[in-house]
């Protein structure tokens, strides 16, 4: 198992372009979106670039200053998300 995975992970056709090109990760998520309805494509790149090129921090922000960063615009948004977060989940990036 553990030499058909690494045989497998080797010559993957579908490399993950790294962190630092973000040209290439365009094109990523461009291919990845290519078979999804359209419907299903607004915001995709953004929820893509999150979950797997996005570096996050080893120490979060408090929450004060994420909403604080949000602006006065979204300043309600953060709390209200937070109520529907499961408990043992926690917010660590707001943008």
């Amino acid at each position: 198992m553990a030499v058909a995975t690494g045989l497998w992970v080797k010559y993957s056709t579908e490399r993950l372009p790294a962190l630092s090109d973000r040209p290439g990760q365009n094109t990523y998520i461009t291919r990845v979106s290519a078979n999804l309805a359209a419907v299903l494509k607004v915001g995709l790149g953004d929820h893509i670039h999150c979950t797997i090129f996005r570096k996050y921090p080893k120490d979060p922000p408090p929450v004060e200053k994420m909403e604080t960063d949000l602006g006065p615009a979204y300043a309600g948004l953060l709390p209200l998300v937070r109520t529907a977060v499961p408990e043992g989940y926690k917010v660590i990036m707001a943008h």
